[in-house]
């Protein structure tokens, strides 16, 4: 089966022998063979899986192409997610992968980068390979609602700013979950989210890149460590393979 909007073929996918879901063939095969054998991120799957309930509001800050994004739309069926990508030319495989599983779009969709309101190195030519080494910085942000995921601003050529802490404000939705996959970022965006972890205290799902870290933004996992615990949060950590993965409770 095809979808026009991909342009590509869809198959029905087994993600770590638990769930199914139907996916592009080039998102397909990372499940079918992961990255030095086994399971694809399994124990981040698991945990994120007993953690999330149907009812929750879910945040997934870096969507990337949306395979992730649909399975955690999938568990939260109940409640909402909001879905965060600064890359633009991607957010035509997110509605593809939506569409083809007959998910409920997200209660929001944001075509840009939460962090916070500071200088990032940038690389726009990135952006149209999808593959990032910096993030264009601007004042404003895009919000877009569910209907039709109709911004595919492909034509796009700056990725707005917000911080975490501005988008719930904005969209109204309160996290009970925020799941975080930012390539290197993650220390500003949580510093843009310390407001939302104070006041609603959701559990976060962070993978840390640390050479991503440490290379492009000049920060070490000491430093995300040491955010979270002064904003009142245990860590565990789950597992590590190109990047090491955090659960972290609020105390």
């Amino acid at each position: 089966m095809t979808n026009d909007l991909a342009r590509t073929y869809f198959y029905p996918t087994n993600i770590n022998d638990t769930w199914t879901m139907r996916l592009p063939s080039h998102r397909a095969i990372q499940y079918m063979n992961p990255a030095g054998g086994g399971k694809w991120e399994a124990e981040r799957l698991a945990a994120m899986h007993d953690t999330i309930k149907p009812s929750d509001v879910v945040y997934d800050i870096g969507a990337e192409q949306g395979d992730m994004t649909a399975l955690l739309a999938s568990w939260a069926h109940t409640g909402a997610l909001v879905a965060i990508e600064p890359n633009p030319w991607v957010w035509p495989c997110i509605k593809a992968i939506f569409d083809e599983n007959d998910l409920t779009p997200p209660a929001a969709t944001f075509v840009g980068f939460v962090g916070s309101n500071v200088t990032i190195p940038t690389n726009p030519d990135g952006l149209r390979r999808g593959f990032f080494r910096g993030w264009p910085d601007c004042a404003t942000g895009i919000i877009d609602p569910a209907a039709g995921f109709a911004h595919m601003a492909q034509e796009q050529d700056r990725v707005p700013t917000m911080t975490v802490d501005a988008l719930v404000r904005q969209t109204g939705q309160v996290p009970d979950v925020l799941t975080m996959d930012v390539e290197g970022s993650e220390w500003y965006v949580l510093r843009g989210a310390t407001k939302t972890l104070a006041k609603h205290r959701p559990t976060v799902f962070v993978s840390i890149h640390e050479a991503f870290l440490r290379d492009m933004y000049g920060q070490s996992p000491a430093d995300v460590l040491h955010l979270m615990d002064k904003a009142g949060y245990d860590g565990t950590h789950l597992a590590t393979d190109h990047e090491a993965h955090w659960q972290f409770d609020p105390r």
